[in-house]
């Protein structure tokens, strides 16, 4: 069978499951078996990087990139964003700050329901 030669030490990228945007993390191979499997943390992946059991959903792994890498940091910048927002005190800001926020907060405002009135 044809696939990745794994090395213990090797980082890897493993996608993220789920949903949310976050496209996944970099890890290090544990160890390789002497069939050439890659054990990263409780999860066992073949030679092509397909895991092996875990469920109805196998995951996968592939050799990391820095465009991985990057992708991640991007995420985690959201991120972080994200929650800044969450816990700034709107009614501090000057009316010429929010002016200089408006354009961006109009593009991607969401528009509200329709209400009964």
């Amino acid at each position: 069978m044809s696939g990745y030669e794994w090395k213990v030490g090797q980082e890897v990228f493993v996608p993220y499951r789920g949903w949310g945007g976050n496209p996944g993390m970099v890890r290090t191979i544990d160890r390789v078996t002497p069939s050439g499997r890659a054990v990263v943390g409780h999860s066992t992946y073949d030679k092509t990087g397909r895991e092996i059991g875990g469920g109805h959903y196998r995951g996968c792994i592939l050799p990391a990139t820095d465009d991985h890498r990057a992708d991640i940091a991007r995420f985690e910048r959201k991120s972080a964003f994200l929650r800044m927002v969450e816990t700034i005190k709107w009614s501090a800001l000057t009316p010429e700050q929010i002016e200089e926020l408006a354009p961006i907060l109009r593009k991607y405002a969401q528009p509200k329901a329709p209400t009964n009135d």
